[in-house]
């Protein structure tokens, strides 16, 4: 077998292999079969951003598939790092952070927790922000 063929007999498998545990996940979140909950997830975004100093920003949570969530913020750094105000509508979560008045590298945490049949399930989430 030549180099494209190796390379293509590579991506095959690894579809496959990737289709089977996708089907494996379903199965076991629940999202097979009529009436169950599907697999749910969060997001944040941006998930990294630049933002100069005294500057702002606007990051989304967002839940998908949870039929209640609710997200707390934080700065990682403590109010050395800036400072945000939030606030949310529907399934969509904001925090307008305003950086500090000092340049460094400050981590937003979103710990987005979303309630589900059968229990309660926490989705943390983590945005780095540089400021120059």
């Amino acid at each position: 077998m030549d180099g494209m063929q190796k390379c293509a007999a590579f991506l095959i498998q690894f579809w496959i292999r990737t289709g089977l545990l996708l089907v494996a996940c379903c199965i076991f979140l629940g999202c097979a079969g009529g009436g169950t909950v599907g697999a749910f997830w969060a997001t944040l975004t941006p998930e990294t951003a630049e933002v100069p100093q005294l500057g702002t920003k606007v990051f989304e949570a967002r839940t998908f598939n949870a039929s209640t969530a609710n997200v707390v913020w934080s700065l990682r750094e403590g109010v050395a790092a800036g400072s945000i105000a939030t606030n949310h509508t529907g399934g969509r979560y904001f925090a307008t952070y305003t950086a500090p008045n000092q340049s460094g590298v400050f981590h937003l945490d979103a710990t987005v927790t979303m309630t589900l049949e059968g229990g309660f399930y926490d989705s943390p989430e983590t945005a780095t922000i540089t400021v120059p």
